[in-house]
């Protein structure tokens, strides 16, 4: 039993719960006490009754879950359902009220689902746990005698009596589609009762909601599945979700896929993966449906579901190129906004002077927005940046030792000092040459480029790339295994376009180059939006090169950062989705460490932080990026003096794993912004991590 104290004098609410195992599954009740008129007042009474209360209330919760799993469970021998079937056929036998609760229930929702839910499929279900065991698939003399014994028409229901007549022998009573869930509701109805209303239970993934916590809107909660590539938080409150699927249980034999999950009009398991989430208004309802809707499919099953009223469904299925394909509900709940703060760690480096370098500072000048590049050899850095905020004469240094030391300022083509904008650099494959190439950007109206096929040696003078422009442009670029270069850019009207003027819409573009960026595209609108303004697409592609992610700038202050996602090289795109506040901020760079880990830099804009305004980077996996999990750790790079000037970082990973991220920001008070290396290795963040995890 683990309570989560919160404070008396400001009177927050606590959280009392415990977990115990129940129907092969962790079911885990919490329960909100305190912080209103209906539990004990903090500052007039002591809060140690309330959580008391609490415990008790939640003990006998789990009791209750117990006794209904002695009355259903088809694993006990001597469980009553099981005692039921070794009756005669034909007799009628008294039964509890949980086993005619659980029988009237299962009867409704065998109308409902046209038979697709059925808990008659007992000697069927069986005969595939063998199978699961053996590898080897049910004879089939014995799946037909099975199937003779499956059938609600088979079960005669007395309620006023509580009796049941079973009319035909061998048939065995599974209640495993809707058990958990009708578990979930006896336990808050038990909760109820002691006056427990802000309540969560998680019955092994089924999940039911009481009353919200005090000042919110409903309980966050996932739904989905993270292996199926699809996920969702949604708000939960006075409802329940089920999800069914075959994630973890099922068996292959002779190259076919059997889940879990039996259809019991033909006695044969469901054999295409899916996972099905259905959110209705009790746990009973939300778990049988869920558990049709698997045998259903996604078309037959949301059109089973669309006239009952408050249940709504989300079914996740693979498409033929293993990305999911979603179908849901018209009114399956939205996205529940992300929380505008963070929990994971902090590690802070502004004060380790000794990884610091600077590389480039001249009194009373703006030096901003750096734009890196590491060579071929692993050594070289070749650096870019503007004297001014974005708008400037384009500055170039060179590290010849990885960012350990930094050249003089290089000479550069005369008309770089006409840049409008944010400088950006890239180094690309130009395979009808035979090798690689430089390629620079400039923003604005329009947008120029200039190109070095020496390795930065020699430059030409920027050249527009068409009658186009935009903002930050070209602050990420990729280049697909075809030699494709894709690149991107963002506006907001005022540039895309000669004479253009600020529409309150934000839009993010693409172009492609075939040619190693010698011609581009027209640029290809991605997204549009005015109620938030994503901007600045910072690339992250998988680690298996299948599937491309654009971490976007949330420029409105209103939510999180976003993401969208390509899993065709660029072709096409998904909707953006917020990203946790872990992942917050503006002009995402992202590299991968030896170990497969992201080490993603960028200025920290997180409605509730620590660093906010800050140079800092994320540390974590490209699987928390997929499910849009918080990661593993922050880190504080430099402590900027002003509210948020700073961080549009370059970042290189060097063979060994040192990872050099550069940028500018404010890092003397009253001084003007300069531009500075820090070097790092995620091995040295490990071990500080550590340190300081035993430390507290």
């Amino acid at each position: 039993m683990i309570a989560l104290s919160g404070t008396h004098a400001d009177a927050q609410p606590e959280r009392v719960e415990s977990t115990r195992i129940a129907m092969g599954s962790a079911f885990r009740i919490i329960v909100e006490v305190g912080g209103d008129e209906t539990t004990p007042d903090p500052e007039h009474a002591d809060l140690d009754a309330g959580r008391a209360l609490a415990r008790h209330a939640i003990t006998e919760a789990l009791d209750r879950i117990d006794a209904l799993e002695e009355a259903l469970s088809d694993y006990r021998p001597r469980s009553e359902a099981m005692r039921l079937v070794t009756a005669p056929a034909g007799q009628p036998v008294e039964i509890s009220q949980d086993l005619a609760l659980a029988l009237a229930l299962a009867d409704a929702m065998h109308r409902e689902t046209g038979g697709a839910f059925d808990v008659t499929v007992g000697p069927v279900t069986h005969l595939w746990r063998e199978a699961w065991k053996t590898g080897a698939a049910p004879d089939a003399h014995l799946l037909d005698a099975a199937r003779d014994a499956v059938g609600m028409q088979l079960v005669k229901l007395d309620p006023a009596s509580n009796r049941v007549t079973l009319q035909r022998s061998g048939m065995i009573l599974d209640f495993g589609g809707i058990g958990k869930g009708l578990a979930a509701d006896l336990a808050g109805f038990t909760l109820r009762g002691h006056g427990f209303t802000r309540f969560l239970i998680d019955a092994g993934g089924d999940l039911l909601a009481g009353d919200p916590p005090l000042g919110k809107d409903g309980w966050r909660v996932r739904v989905g599945a993270t292996e199926r590539g699809w996920t969702r938080v949604i708000e939960l409150a006075n409802a329940a979700v089920a999800t069914s699927g075959d994630i973890y249980r099922f068996v292959e034999i002779d190259g076919v896929r059997y889940s879990h999950i039996i259809d019991p009009r033909t006695g044969t398991p469901v054999t295409t993966p899916r996972i099905v989430s259905v959110v209705a208004p009790n746990g009973a309802v939300s778990d049988a449906l869920a558990s049709a809707v698997s045998v259903l499919g996604p078309e037959q099953g949301l059109a089973m579901l669309a006239p009952i009223a408050n249940v709504e469904g989300a079914v996740v299925e693979a498409g033929a190129d293993g990305t999911p394909v979603v179908s849901m509900s018209d009114n399956f709940p939205p996205e529940a906004p992300r929380l505008p703060g963070y929990s994971i760690p902090i590690l802070d480096l502004a004060h380790d002077t000794a990884r610091q370098t600077v590389v480039d500072r001249e009194p009373g000048q703006y030096l901003g927005h750096p734009s890196t590049v590491l060579l071929d050899d692993g050594r070289t850095i070749v650096a870019v940046y503007p004297k001014g905020h974005g708008r400037g004469a384009i500055v170039m240094k060179r590290s010849d030792d990885g960012g350990r030391t930094w050249s003089e300022r290089l000479p550069t083509p005369e008309n770089w000092a006409t840049s409008l904008e944010t400088p950006t650099i890239h180094l690309v494959d130009d395979p009808d040459a035979g090798r690689r190439r430089l390629l620079l950007f400039s923003g604005l109206c329009p947008i120029r480029t200039a190109s070095s096929d020496d390795l930065g040696r020699t430059w030409t003078e920027l050249q527009p790339i068409g009658d186009y422009g935009g903002i930050v442009a070209m602050g990420s670029l990729y280049q697909r295994p075809d030699g494709t270069l894709l690149a991107w850019f963002h506006d907001d009207g005022r540039f895309i376009r000669k004479g253009g003027e600020r529409t309150g819409v934000f839009t993010l573009y693409q172009i492609e180059s075939p040619d190693a960026g010698r011609h581009w595209s027209e640029p290809r609108p991605l997204w549009s939006g005015s109620e938030i303004h994503l901007c600045e697409p910072g690339l992250v592609v998988s680690p298996d090169g299948e599937t491309l992610a654009l971490l976007l700038r949330e420029s409105a202050r209103k939510r999180n950062s976003h993401v969208i996602f390509s899993h065709d090289q660029g072709r096409t795109w998904t909707d953006p989705a917020e990203l946790p506040a872990a992942l917050t901020g503006d002009r995402h760079t992202a590299v991968y460490a030896p170990d497969g880990r992201l080490f993603i830099s960028f200025r920290d804009t997180t409605r509730v932080s620590q660093t906010q305004g800050d140079w800092v980077a994320w540390v974590g996996t490209w699987e928390d990026i997929a499910q849009r999990r918080d990661g593993q750790y922050r880190v504080r790079l430099m402590d900027n003096r002003h509210k948020w000037d700073c961080a549009y970082p370059g970042v290189v990973v060097l063979p060994d794993g040192t990872i050099v991220t550069t940028t500018y920001g404010h890092w003397i008070e009253g001084e003007e912004p300069y531009i500075v290396s820090v070097r790092l290795t995620l091995d040295e963040l490990d071990r500080l991590a550590e340190e300081e995890h035993h430390g507290e």
